[in-house]
């Protein structure tokens, strides 16, 4: 899989992983970012299971997202990888690595991706991205998302968002029949 594919993978499912819950999107009530507070951050644990694979892999790590227009995402273990999107560009930093950068007007999904994540994350989630459903949750809540947008359509058949005061899991599942889930733990505000 070359490069800029991977990271655009990588990146959906970040963006939608660390995704405030709004109003906009039909999801309202169930996890709302305090307007008082410039970042949120948190830790991670990633579960990426391939089809071909007896067990998934595992990475962990921290992330930050802040409201002036940036998201750092840290892989921390097994290798280090840092992610950073903006509004109109996603920048991968790997030790040992070029740094590979995507701007907006040379990778029009970069936009999709952007506008998802500080979309999600300022309340204003357009309605044209995914069609929601609630479903019955043992605690707290369960939100599954379907895309509606042809770009994500490509991407993904469906991600699966749980919590509670906050978001807690997030499952994305791939037409191949891989898997991502991302734990959350350790979230704060500043």
């Amino acid at each position: 899989m070359n490069g800029v594919v991977a990271i655009r993978l990588y990146l959906l499912g970040i963006a939608l992983c660390l995704s405030q819950i709004t109003q906009a999107s039909g999801l309202d009530g169930l996890w709302q970012f305090p307007k008082n507070y410039a970042a949120f951050h948190g830790q991670f644990k990633q579960y990426k299971s391939i089809d071909l694979l007896p067990k998934p892999l595992v990475s962990e790590g921290t992330f930050r997202y802040e409201t002036v227009g940036k998201l750092t995402w840290m892989t921390n273990h097994p290798i280090e990888n840092r992610i950073e999107v903006y509004p109109d560009r996603i920048i991968q930093i790997q030790t040992d690595q070029a740094n590979v950068q995507m701007k907006a007007d040379q990778y029009p999904f970069v936009k999709v991706i952007s506008d998802v994540f500080f979309g999600i994350f300022s309340g204003k989630l357009p309605d044209d991205h995914f069609f929601v459903v609630r479903k019955p949750a043992k605690t707290g809540w369960l939100v599954e998302l379907t895309p509606v947008d042809h770009s994500l359509k490509l991407i993904f058949t469906s991600i699966i968002l749980e919590g509670d005061e906050a978001l807690k899991q997030f499952t994305m599942f791939e037409h191949n029949g891989d898997r991502l889930r991302i734990e959350f733990s350790k979230l704060g505000y500043q």
